[in-house]
């Protein structure tokens, strides 16, 4: 003869202890999964820049040494080098075969609005469309204040070569909109990765995550600006 044993079930108290442990240990996770998705997003981006800061080199070998100029056939917005036609002026003048870096990572020959896969930061907010605007996330260092890329060439917008500059190791050659933003001192202040980390090429073609405060465009690992800010 079995005997039959009574089969106790669990608890409300019990059920809720194990809810509450179940919620605990969720809540303690989300966040380690959103930063670790925050950096895989950071990678992809300076995964990108590498290539652009390849196809740069690709460029300058090509063209005596010189970087791509910020003017080309009366247009003066090529300083996206990367990069699809854009929806706004004066970037939706310039398309995917215009764009000097294009054709080196494969994506110039098939019309003004052939996507550009490496020319979107995946960690792009909202806030401010770029990419959508300007048909790319970056941007190079052609600013007219400073000596850049740009500065120091020719006032039709002619570049400087790879062997006028001074610090390669330190020169921002481009970086992502808010980090242009940052050291630029523009109208913006805003990240898309953290607070003052943005994506930056430098003139070594070298590709790193950088602190820039807003508004200082020379810092201790960085420069904008070789000559006279040092």
């Amino acid at each position: 003869m079995h005997l039959l044993r009574k089969i106790r079930g669990f608890t409300l108290v019990e059920l809720l202890v194990v809810m509450t442990i179940i919620v605990f240990l969720v809540a303690m996770l989300v966040p380690a999964v959103e930063q670790a998705a925050s950096y895989a997003r950071e990678a992809k981006c300076l995964a990108n820049l590498s290539q652009v800061g390849v196809a740069m080199r690709m460029y300058t070998n090509d063209n005596r040494l010189y970087y791509p100029s910020k003017a080309l056939a009366g247009l003066n917005s090529i300083f996206n080098w990367v990069g699809t036609a854009g929806s706004v002026s004066p970037w939706d003048a310039v398309g995917a075969d215009l764009r000097h870096l294009n054709r080196y990572v494969g994506a110039a020959s098939s019309g003004p609005r052939t996507p550009v896969p490496i020319a979107a930061c995946p960690s792009e907010t909202p806030i401010f469309p770029f990419s959508v605007q300007a048909g790319t996330s970056y941007a190079s260092n052609h600013s007219s204040v400073f000596s850049s890329l740009m500065a120091r060439g020719p006032s039709n917008g002619n570049s400087i070569r790879t062997i006028d500059v001074l610090n390669p190791s330190r020169l921002v050659a481009g970086a992502d909109d808010p980090g242009l933003s940052a050291g630029w001192a523009g109208a913006r202040n805003y990240y898309w990765h953290r607070p003052s980390i943005h994506a930056v090429l430098f003139a070594d073609n070298r590709a790193a995550m950088t602190n820039i405060p807003w508004g200082v465009a020379v810092g201790s690992d960085y420069t904008f600006d070789e000559q006279g800010r040092e």
